[in-house]
């Protein structure tokens, strides 16, 4: 499984990291963090990175608004575990 950073992933799906940031901070995708020596950065996987493709899709196909999207592709649990 690869790990991508907020500022990779943003660039991979097409948004802004800080609009990434914004969605991670409203528990709309699962915060994950990693060591790398004094620091913790946010990292996404490879599965988050594709449901929030399908959000996007899903709001510029059906006009949906943002919190919609979410609470289709992504499980309630995964998102509070963290």
């Amino acid at each position: 499984m690869d790990l991508f950073t907020l500022a990779s992933a943003a660039e991979v799906i097409g948004c802004t990291p800080n609009r990434l940031k914004s969605w991670i901070d409203k528990g709309f995708v699962p915060d994950h963090r990693i060591h790398m020596g004094k620091v913790k950065p946010r990292v996404i996987d490879e599965v988050s990175i594709e449901k929030v493709r399908q959000v996007l899709a899903a709001v510029g196909h059906e006009g949906l608004t943002i919190r919609a999207p979410f609470e289709r592709y992504f499980n309630k649990e995964e998102v509070s575990e963290q």
